[in-house]
């Protein structure tokens, strides 16, 4: 077998067949990238996949994750092109072939799944998990983080004082910090506060 091709491994991801790098476990994007442009009409480039926000941001997870600088290189050859850190696959994926997110999400259960996708394989996300009285809409355990969805409701009285008594009694008793993700605002705020929070665990 030819030595360039024994530097790879091939792996399954969903319908796809993945060319994976033995070395540090790095998957081929350009074949994925290739693969998804010859089946569309509009086709799609990798310098706007890493022009997109979210990609941004997970990138700066996945190097503080896993203490490494460079979460993507390039080679050539036969097997080259550009190679991601395999906590970028399912980004990617959903980035070739599905809409973008939103700017704006309006939906309790729309945005959990949001904020779970965007760091899948790097941070895990309970929902609904139950505090006393109290249950919460998403628990990230290694930050230490609750995050609540506030529907527009939240912003008048007598809510806004429940939802300080709730708060202030879970995070005085367990000692979770809060982010409260209003419905009016764009989801990239939450998004960029748990990333400087993972900066700064």
């Amino acid at each position: 077998m030819n030595d360039e091709y024994e530097k790879y491994r091939e792996e399954n991801f969903k319908e796809h067949k993945l060319s994976v790098r033995n070395s540090d476990g790095f998957f081929n994007a350009t074949m994925l990238l290739i693969e998804r442009n010859k089946a569309h009409i509009t086709k799609k480039s990798l310098s706007e996949f890493w022009s997109n926000k979210t990609t941004k941001c997970l990138m700066s997870v996945i190097k503080n994750e896993h203490r490494i600088e460079r979460v993507f290189t390039s080679s050539r050859g036969i097997t080259g092109g550009t190679f991601m850190h395999k906590d970028l696959l399912n980004c990617y994926y959903n980035w070739l072939y599905k809409l973008p997110s939103p700017s704006f999400v309006r939906d309790e259960t729309h945005f959990v799944n949001e904020i779970i996708n965007t760091f899948q394989d790097v941070l895990t996300f309970s929902t609904q998990a139950s505090f006393d009285l109290y249950k919460v809409d998403l628990l990230c355990e290694s930050l230490n983080l609750i995050i609540e969805y506030d529907e527009l409701h939240h912003k008048k009285q007598p809510q806004t004082r429940k939802d300080i008594k709730r708060q202030n009694d879970i995070s005085g008793k367990y000692g979770y910090k809060f982010i409260r993700h209003s419905e009016d605002k764009p989801i990239s705020e939450t998004i960029n506060k748990i990333i400087k929070l993972c900066l700064n665990t």
